[in-house]
């Protein structure tokens, strides 16, 4: 009986310290999550105001009338698609429709009358 006690004992001394450490035990089996991205500052606008730079550094445009990127929204890529379809600068942007070039460049109509509302205000 004295023998069994001892193995009851010991048992229950194992179990104690396996509960004890299990936030140790479980950390290691389970897989570590990934740290989070770090964040980078925006960059400053070339007037001063952060974020928006659509510019490569340390390049300004010579005419703003001519650099469609400066309309929110109008990033390189939409700059190019506008080009191909012949709007060249904020008055060729305003004197536009928004169905028609909506349909040339393949954009939302929402989203281009909003491009010609902010070209024709500027």
């Amino acid at each position: 009986m004295k023998r069994l006690a001892r193995v009851f004992g010991l048992l229950g001394g194992i179990g104690a310290i396996a509960y004890l450490l299990r936030d140790r035990l479980i950390s290691l089996t389970a897989p570590r999550e990934p740290e989070p991205p770090r964040f980078q500052p925006i960059p400053p606008h070339h007037d001063g105001q952060p974020g928006g730079d659509h510019q490569a550094k340390g390049t300004a445009p010579t005419n703003t009338q001519d650099d469609l990127t400066i309309i929110l929204g109008i990033g390189p890529s939409y700059a190019a698609r506008l080009a191909d379809a012949g709007v060249t600068g904020l008055a060729d942007l305003a004197s536009r429709t928004p169905s028609d070039l909506a349909d040339e460049i393949d954009i939302a109509e929402s989203k281009v009358a909003e491009w010609i509302r902010e070209a024709a205000s500027r």
